[in-house]
C-alpha cells in the first residue's frame, strides 16, 4: 500500500518554480483585472488613476540581485517520510561520510567512518516581517518582499553548510589516508601567478577524477573569479569565447569544455570546487519541505510569517571532489 505521506522528489528547477510562487497567496487574473478597473472607474480622475496603477508596476529599487541556492545542483534530494528512519549504506572501500549533525544548537560538521550512516535533521527556520503600516501604505507588497528575502537567506544557509562539507572532504585526503586510486590530495593550485583560474586548472582537477573512475564536469565558483574567463586569451580559448559563454542568457550557470560552472557569492573568493553529478556525490535529505504559516503579532501590529525546515547534507563519496585555490 502507497504512503499517502510519501513526498515525490522533485528536480532542482521545480524546487525554483514552487518558491517563487509559494508562501503568499496571489490574486488571479480576473480579480487583478477587477482591481485594475475597480481604480478605473472609482471617483478619481482617469489620469490619476492610471497614475496610481503605474506606480504599483514600478516597484522597489532593488538593491541586489537574487541569491539561487546551488546545493540542490550538488546533492541529490531525498525526501524522508515522517517516522522513517534516517540510514544510508556507504558501498565503498572508504565507508566514510560528512554529514552535519546539531551539537548544543549549533552545527558541526562530522565525519563518519562504516558501511552505514545513521544522521539527524538541522532545522532551518526565517521569521519575516513588516508593520501592518507599511503594509497598506506602499505601494508594493512589503511582505511578499520580505518573505523572498527570508527565503534567500535560508538557501545561503544551506550553501554554507555544503561548502563546510566540500573542505572537510577535500582536506580529509592525506599521505595516510590516500583516496580510491592512492592520490594524496585533493587540492589543485592555480597554474598562473597572475591570481586568475586558467582552462588547464579545471582540466588537470577533472583528469585527476578520471583516475577514480569518475567524470567530474560540474564546478562551483564566486561569481568575481567568473570573470578570469575574460583574461583567456585565443591561445586558451578561441576568437568569440568570451561572447559564447557569458550570453547564453543564464547569469547563474556558465558552461565551456564540457564544464557546467555554476556561479555563487558564498563560494570563498579564489576558490573553486571541481566535482561530479550529484548521483555520484551525496544526498540531500529532506524530512520536511520549506514551509510558510502566517504568524501575526497583532499586538505590535505587525504581518509576519514563519518559514522552515528540516534537512542534513550527507558527501557519501568523496572520491569525485577537488578544490582549486589560487596562487
Amino acid at each position: 500500500m502507497a504512503n499517502p505521506n510519501a513526498r515525490i522528489p522533485r528536480t532542482s528547477e521545480d524546487f525554483i518554480k514552487s518558491c517563487k510562487t509559494a508562501g503568499v497567496d496571489r490574486q488571479t487574473k480576473s480579480a487583478k483585472a477587477a482591481t485594475l478597473n475597480r481604480i478605473l472607474n472609482s471617483n478619481l480622475s482617469k489620469q490619476a488613476g492610471m497614475n496610481k496603477i503605474a506606480q504599483g508596476f514600478v516597484g522597489p529599487v532593488m538593491m541586489r540581485l537574487k541569491y539561487e541556492g546551488v546545493v540542490r545542483n550538488v546533492l541529490t534530494e531525498d525526501p524522508i517520510a515522517p517516522g522513517q528512519v534516517p540510514v544510508y549504506d556507504v558501498l565503498d572501500e572508504m565507508g566514510r561520510a560528512y554529514f552535519i549533525e546539531n551539537y548544543q544548537a549549533e552545527a558541526l560538521i562530522s565525519q563518519y567512518e562504516g558501511k552505514r550512516v545513521q544522521y539527524g535533521f538541522r532545522h532551518l527556520a526565517a521569521f519575516p516581517s513588516v508593520q501592518e503600516t507599511d503594509y497598506y501604505e506602499l505601494t508594493v507588497d512589503a511582505l511578499e518582499y520580505a518573505v523572498n528575502e527570508a527565503r534567500q537567506r535560508i538557501q545561503e544557509e544551506e550553501d554554507d553548510y555544503l561548502f563546510a562539507l566540500l573542505d572537510v572532504a577535500v582536506d580529509d585526503f592525506t599521505p595516510e589516508t590516500p583516496d580510491f586510486s592512492g592520490q594524496t590530495t585533493h587540492q589543485v593550485v592555480a597554474a598562473s601567478d597572475k591570481g586568475c583560474f586558467m582552462p588547464g586548472d579545471f582540466l588537470t582537477a577533472r583528469a585527476a577524477a578520471s583516475q577514480n573512475r569518475l567524470d567530474a564536469r560540474n564546478v562551483l565558483m564566486n561569481p568575481s573569479d567568473a570573470f578570469d574567463m575574460f583574461r583567456w586569451n585565443t591561445v586558451e580559448s578561441s576568437v568569440n569565447f568570451a561572447n559564447q559563454v557569458f550570453e547564453n542568457g543564464d547569469e547563474n550557470e556558465i558552461k565551456f569544455m564540457g564544464f557546467n560552472i555554476r556561479k555563487s557569492v558564498r563560494v570563498p573568493v579564489g576558490t573553486a570546487y571541481v566535482l561530479g553529478d550529484p548521483d555520484y556525490v551525496g544526498r540531500m535529505p529532506i524530512r520536511k519541505e520549506l514551509e510558510i504559516r502566517e504568524d501575526n503579532q497583532t499586538e505590535r501590529f505587525s504581518l509576519g510569517m514563519v518559514m522552515d525546515e528540516r534537512i542534513n547534507e550527507i558527501i557519501l563519496n568523496s572520491n569525485s571532489i577537488y578544490r582549486i585555490i589560487k596562487q
